[in-house]
């Protein structure tokens, strides 16, 4: 009874990661950057013996990595298996390109390879994009940014100096109002218009003017007469 209870589980663990010689349907997407790096993670039900890291199809000379050791490594392409415990766990597989060139873009696989049962691979998907974009994607918004602040700042410094100027030009026109309302005040109380009708009299600056004309014009009475 046992024995029939795994060999179901194991059949159905089997059509999960698609250990009957087929591949995993579900495509890993990873993106990377132009003299980056980049690391993906593939997961399995199932160990294997080797651990293989391949281009495209994975022919000859497309293995970049194969190796039975957990860990391994080959020029700028590396690869780590961590696997879980007894009877049934996953198997994670990470493999990493260093330096990434846009040659790197491009289809990928990571498997577990078996003795005894089909084995299982994963197919990655890489695109790896130039530092440009990056810069770009980074930048443009924080360049609108920076100009929605300094425009909302420039509209409030115009809004406060128009307001200022406002006050100043009321108070002007204030002063202005009063001095002219002191004025007329001055120039049509009856005080201050005898004081100046006075003032532009001649007798009125001179004590002795109106006697000195009324002599003067005495004596041209007298010359005449005579």
């Amino acid at each position: 009874m046992n024995v029939c209870q795994s060999l179901i589980c194991f059949f159905f663990l089997t059509l999960q990661d698609g250990n009957i010689g087929l591949i995993n349907a579900e495509i890993i997407e990873s993106t990377g950057t132009e003299g980056g790096n980049i690391t993906v993670r593939c997961s399995f039900t199932f160990s294997g013996r080797r651990r293989i890291f391949c281009k495209d199809q994975c022919k000859e000379g497309d293995i970049l990595i194969d190796t039975e050791e957990d860990t391994a490594q080959r020029g700028r392409y590396s690869i780590k298996c961590i696997e879980g415990g007894f009877p049934v766990s996953k198997i994670i597989l990470y493999v990493s390109i260093r330096n990434l060139t846009q040659s790197d873009s491009g289809r990928y696989r990571c498997g577990l390879v078996r003795d005894s049962f089909s084995s299982s691979y994963q197919e990655i998907e890489i695109r790896v994009t130039d530092d440009l974009p990056l810069v770009l994607g980074v930048c443009v918004p924080v360049v609108v940014v920076v100009a929605v602040l300094a425009a909302v700042l420039l509209f409030f410094y115009k809004k406060r100096t128009k307001h200022s100027d406002d006050s100043n030009q009321r108070g002007n026109t204030d002063i202005t109002r009063t001095e002219i309302d002191l004025y007329e005040n001055c120039l049509h109380s009856p005080p201050a218009r005898e004081s100046l009708l006075q003032s532009l009299d001649p007798a009125s600056r001179d004590p002795d003017y109106s006697t000195l004309l009324d002599t003067t014009t005495m004596m041209m009475s007298a010359r005449v007469g005579a």
